[in-house]
């Protein structure tokens, strides 16, 4: 069995730097980083009411409503029993 040359192991140790700075820079900076957290003490006080929006507004009351075709387009199917 052949010895592994300079060069391979040279090649194969950079690699193994590289991948594990890549891991490193993925827990420590990426996705998997560790998440800050902001703590506050409990503090008691009184609440001034505020208004507060994101600027979308909502109907207060929904309606349906459908086109109306006229009798004449519809011929004789609309006054069809069913």
């Amino acid at each position: 069995m052949k010895r592994p040359s300079v060069r391979a192991l040279a090649v194969g140790a950079v690699a193994l730097l590289v991948l594990a700075g890549f891991g490193w820079v993925i827990a420590r900076q990426g996705p998997m980083a560790p998440v800050r957290v902001t703590t506050a003490s409990v503090q008691a006080g009184t609440l001034a009411p505020t208004v507060f929006g994101i600027g979308t507004v909502e109907a207060r009351v929904r309606t349906r409503s459908a086109r109306q075709l006229p009798a004449a387009c519809l011929g004789s199917w609309s006054t069809r029993d069913r």
